[in-house]
């Protein structure tokens, strides 16, 4: 006899933030803890919105930036603004040839499948 047809779960697209939304993560895993960053917090805005490629096509996500600061306690929204907003550089930069091609990329992706990677605990709004 055959064997009966494996039911494939259905991906569901996640909340998304609005355009400006800062969140602060606070870090809780072993590793964070093993990098001394452990219930430190870092602030991220989203400047954007990206979508996922095969198997995933339709499912958006949050392009974000990430202030250049750890904070040991959720900090007031008014200090966020004096705060710089770190680069991020994508792997091919590392090739000169890239490098003269491609401007620098000043963003990241939130690129998550599940609710559970990002847990609502650990993330606080902060306007």
């Amino acid at each position: 006899p055959m064997k009966p047809y494996k039911k494939i779960k259905k991906f569901e697209q996640l909340e998304l933030w609005n355009m400006g939304d800062v969140y602060a993560y606070q870090f809780s895993t072993k590793e964070a803890e093993e990098s001394g960053i452990y219930k430190k917090y870092i602030l991220m805005q989203k400047v954007g919105e990206n979508g996922m490629g095969y198997p995933y096509e339709g499912f958006r996500y949050d392009v974000i930036q990430i202030y250049d600061r750890l904070f040991d306690e959720l900090p007031d929204p008014e200090v966020i603004k004096d705060i710089r907003l770190l680069p991020e550089s994508t792997p091919y930069r590392v090739n000169e040839e890239m490098k003269k091609k491609f401007p620098l990329h000043m963003s990241a992706g939130m690129d998550y499948l599940k609710a559970s990677e990002y847990p609502r605990k650990r993330l606080h709004f902060l306007g």
